[in-house]
């Protein structure tokens, strides 16, 4: 499943491999498997 990552949402690598992805106290840590820029 694609997740597009808005302007105003942070993206950071942990030290697991993991990313946290979220704004504020809505913050979840996910597994990324691939990364791609898609442009429109």
């Amino acid at each position: 499943m694609p997740l597009r990552i808005k302007n105003n949402i942070t993206l950071e690598m942990l030290d697991n491999g993991n990313c946290q992805v979220g704004q504020d106290k809505r913050e979840v840590e996910i597994r990324v498997v691939a990364f791609c820029e898609a442009r429109n």
